[in-house]
């Protein structure tokens, strides 16, 4: 390229940014309008009231100024917080924030220099109606499998037990309880947080989404034991004999409370019989809360009853 025509490129670039920053320098300085978004945020709303229509979350508002400070304005779009409690004290109605109850609250998110040309809408309505409320318990449904060699502890427990209802008289009357989407959770090792969804009736708004839930497993050990063999029931004048006379009994329970585990806890019982039968069943029964499972073997035996 021949160096006359790079001087003139070079030469014509710097007057084209030059004239572009005495541009944008006059147009900063340059009153002029631009329609800014500005926020609503809706205060005193509570949630036993059911807006019929959508209340617009902004509005469109032309403003008059120069440009500098109108490119703040669209930089950062001022919010404007309306309290409409006083609104909504009926049992129904309409929420009407006119053209000068939003030109005040415009008016006091910007400067004393800007002038407020135009509100779009000038006006905004919402019907409304008030709900009754109900609180009702919350039903967990779900499977929870613990991890090989642990055991449950315990029930699952909700962090919140109870949901409020929204909605009308006749709704709500008929609902009892509020149950969580199918909670599945598996290989479960010491504590669990889960978080459980809850199912929300037709046309009722709940308090809450959601629940949290707790659950726990620990590992456990098996612990065997000889009981011997009680009877039951036994009718006055007649001897129940049992044979064998003692059982092998095997006993699930946590690592935790195995100490709390002692043979005078467990009993190994066979009730008279009612009817004519070979062998009688055995029950074993164990006062220790902590323990899940019990097993006896035999789990029944042979017996004669004598006068």
């Amino acid at each position: 390229m021949p160096q006359h025509t790079l001087r003139e490129l070079l030469t014509f670039a710097c007057c084209f940014m030059i004239a572009g920053v005495v541009w944008y320098g006059h147009s900063m300085g340059t009153v002029r309008n631009l329609i800014v978004p500005i926020e609503i945020s809706y205060q005193g709303l509570s949630p036993i009231i059911e807006c019929k229509d959508t209340l617009p979350t902004s509005i469109r508002v032309e403003l008059h100024d120069v440009g500098h400070r109108l490119k703040v304005y669209q930089q950062h779009p001022p919010v404007i917080h309306v309290d409409i409690s006083q609104q909504v004290i009926a049992e129904k109605g309409t929420i009407t924030l006119s053209s000068e109850l939003l030109r005040t609250h415009i008016s006091n998110q910007i400067q004393g220099t800007t002038t407020i040309q135009a509100v779009l809408p000038e006006q905004v309505k919402c019907r409304y109606v008030r709900l009754h409320k109900k609180t009702v318990p919350i039903q967990l449904q779900g499977t929870f499998t613990p991890a090989s060699q642990y055991q449950m502890v315990g029930e699952p427990v909700l962090q919140d037990r109870s949901v409020v209802l929204y909605g009308t008289y006749h709704a709500i009357s008929a609902i009892n309880e509020v149950k969580t989407e199918p909670l599945v959770l598996s290989n479960i090792q010491d504590t669990m947080q889960a978080i459980a969804q809850l199912i929300a009736p037709s046309h009722i708004r709940l308090s809450q989404s959601a629940v949290s839930v707790r659950v726990v497993s620990e590992r456990f050990t098996e612990q065997v034991m000889t009981i011997p063999l009680e009877a039951d029931n036994v009718p006055e004048g007649e001897v129940l004999r049992l044979f064998p006379s003692e059982v092998e009994v095997r006993l699930r329970i946590g690592v935790s409370h195995f100490a709390s585990l002692s043979e005078e806890q467990v009993h190994a019982v066979c009730h008279y019989p009612t009817r004519t039968q070979e062998r009688l069943t055995v029950h074993v029964k164990c006062n220790n809360p902590w323990v899940t499972y019990v097993r006896s073997n035999p789990s029944s035996v042979e017996y004669i009853i004598e006068q």
